[in-house]
C-alpha cells in the first residue's frame, strides 16, 4: 500500500486516485504535443494552468467512477452513448500502447512485462 510522503501514513483510496489522476495528467496528457504548444507560446502559462486543472479533475472523476462499486460501470459502458458525459468518442483511432512509457516502466520495474511481451 502506498504511503503518504508527508506523514508516512497509508493513503486512502481517495488519496490514491488523486495521486494517480495527477500522474496520468502529467504522463498521458501534459507530456505530449500540448507541451510543445505551451513552449512556443501558443498557450499561455495561465491557460496551461487551467488546462492542467481541468484534465486532472476529469481524470480523477473518471477514476472515481471506475473504482467505485456504487456506480454501474458495466451498464454505463454498455450504452451506445453512455451517460451524457461518459460517451464513447466516434471517429477516433483505437488506442495503442505507448512503447516509451512501457520501456520506462521496464527500466524502473524489471519484472514488469506488458502481456508477457518484450518491448
Amino acid at each position: 500500500m502506498k504511503k503518504r510522503q508527508d506523514t508516512g501514513a497509508t493513503m486512502t483510496q481517495d488519496e490514491l486516485l488523486s495521486d494517480l489522476a495527477l500522474r496520468m495528467a502529467l504522463h498521458c496528457v501534459r507530456n505530449t504535443i500540448i507541451e510543445e504548444y505551451h513552449s512556443r507560446g501558443s498557450i499561455s502559462d495561465a491557460e496551461m494552468k487551467v488546462f492542467n486543472k481541468e484534465v486532472v479533475n476529469n481524470l480523477y472523476t473518471c477514476l472515481h467512477v471506475i473504482m467505485n462499486p456504487n456506480y454501474d460501470l458495466e451498464g454505463l459502458l454498455a450504452q451506445e452513448y453512455g451517460a451524457a458525459h461518459f460517451y464513447m468518442p466516434h471517429g477516433w483511432d483505437a488506442p495503442e500502447l505507448n512503447k516509451s512509457i512501457l520501456k520506462r516502466l521496464q527500466t524502473r520495474f524489471p519484472p514488469f512485462e506488458e502481456n508477457n511481451q518484450s518491448v
